[in-house]
């Protein structure tokens, strides 16, 4: 089993803050790099790129295990962090956990004219491209916190939402509609829908 070489602090640390690697530093034993990022770096660097579905409430951990075979790239993460989502049903805010584990392998392009973004715009999402003698994880690790988030986050599974009718938060109690006659609201229009018959 290989041994990797952990990145250190102090001349090395502006490396691990700005998550750039060179090439040729990766050697054959491979890197370890363990780094906590405060949310406004990440806020930082999803600038021009996809915007997160909600706020960081807490700073993102990071432990990669970097390897490399000729220029193949290959990277096995863990993330770490917290999201304050919005439950899609009640839409009420709540704190949602992230641990996101992933394998990415990165493979350098042969052709020069290919665009920057084509390894994280990949709809193969444990694939992509790089280029020149350097690569950037910190749009990887944007990417793999926005697909960790849930289409339709919810605050707890047995959430009850919202009444249809007054918008009343269902999970703080019974409202006043509850005693009328439920009506699908898909289904509201057809209420007085009358259908005569043929004679």
């Amino acid at each position: 089993m290989n041994v990797l070489r952990s990145l250190s602090r102090g001349q090395k640390s502006k490396k691990v803050v700005d998550l750039k690697l060179k090439i040729e530093e990766i050697t054959s034993s491979g890197l370890a790099l363990k780094e906590v990022l405060n949310k406004d770096w990440l806020n930082g660097i999803s600038q021009g790129h996809n915007k997160i579905e909600g706020n960081l409430s807490a700073p993102v951990s990071l432990d990669l295990k970097i390897a490399k075979s000729e220029r193949d790239i290959f990277i096995n993460g863990v993330i770490n962090t917290e999201l304050t989502l919005k439950c899609s049903r009640c839409l009420e805010e709540f704190d949602y956990p992230l641990d996101s584990r992933f394998k990415y392998t990165l493979c350098p392009a042969d052709n020069d004219d290919i665009d920057d973004d084509l390894g994280l715009s990949s709809e193969d999402l444990e694939f992509g491209f790089y280029l020149g003698d350097e690569i950037d994880i910190a749009p990887l690790i944007l990417e793999q916190i926005i697909i960790s988030v849930p289409l339709k986050p919810l605050c707890h599974n047995l959430c009850r939402g919202l009444c249809h009718r007054c918008a009343k938060n269902l999970n703080e109690g019974r409202c006043e509609c509850s005693g009328h006659e439920v009506l699908n609201i898909g289904f509201s229009k057809l209420r007085d829908f009358k259908v005569e018959r043929g004679k």
